[in-house]
């Protein structure tokens, strides 16, 4: 019969041998699931970014539906030095009366039809004091101030 001690070594270094083997293949599985996990947190973190980045967009985008025509300036130019200062302000406030449905439409409606304003106010004819002013537009500029340059000219 064998010592007892070689038979309590033998089994210890057994032991050893046995814990060593599943040790590496359970650190093995740690180290795998180490890695997943870093990649999880990588996804996590891009995910996070293209979601701060989807925000900003968003936010952008209503911003830019929310810009709305807020006030109409009318700028008159005359060749005819009889249009008095009276006049004028007369024919301001009949444009204005004219565009004032403008006011509050977002600008987003005027991206496809830029000159509708042109086309509304160019060539109208005013009568004033039994003499009839036409409208000619020079410019126009839309921004949240709606700004239009007009000529008058005595028929």
């Amino acid at each position: 019969m064998k010592n007892p001690v070689q038979l309590l070594a033998t089994f210890c270094i057994g032991a050893i041998c046995g814990g060593s083997i599943l040790l590496a293949i359970a650190s093995h599985d740690m180290d795998m699931l180490y890695y997943q996990l870093a990649q999880i947190r990588l996804q996590y973190q891009e995910l996070l970014h293209e979601n701060a980045q989807l925000k900003l967009d968003l936010k952008k985008q209503a911003d830019e539906r929310n810009h709305r025509i807020r006030k109409l300036d009318i700028h008159i130019q005359t060749t005819d030095d009889a249009i008095h200062l009276k006049l004028q302000q007369y024919i301001q406030k009949y444009i204005q009366n004219l565009c004032k449905f403008l006011i509050g439409r977002p600008l987003q409606d005027f991206e496809p039809q830029p000159d509708l304003v042109q086309h509304l106010l160019n060539g109208r004819a005013v009568l004033i004091d039994d003499k009839t002013y036409i409208v000619r537009v020079d410019a126009v500029v839309i921004t949240e101030t709606l700004h239009v340059w007009l000529h008058l000219d005595t028929k």
